[in-house]
């Protein structure tokens, strides 16, 4: 049975430019078993037109406040 790692077909007198070929061409070649190539087609999604500048600044401010209170909460889990 042919190793997918390709062990034991290494030469001796590989170059390190070979070597790196070899273990791209295994690593793609295992990427591809488990995770095939395929065209996805994304939607057009149609523009919204109420998402303004004043309500991506809302969101931006909500995600900012997020993210402090996760790390006082981190924080203060920490000093325990």
């Amino acid at each position: 049975m042919d190793s997918p790692l390709g062990c034991g077909g290494i030469p001796a007198s590989a170059t390190a430019d070979e070597l790196f070929a070899m273990y791209d061409r295994t690593l793609r070649d295992i990427a591809d078993q488990f995770a095939p190539e395929r065209t996805v087609q994304s939607k057009l999604r149609p523009l919204r037109p109420w998402f303004d500048s004043e309500c991506r600044a809302i969101r931006r401010n909500c995600r900012r406040l997020e993210r402090l209170y996760r790390l006082r909460v981190q924080q203060q889990t920490d000093k325990r």
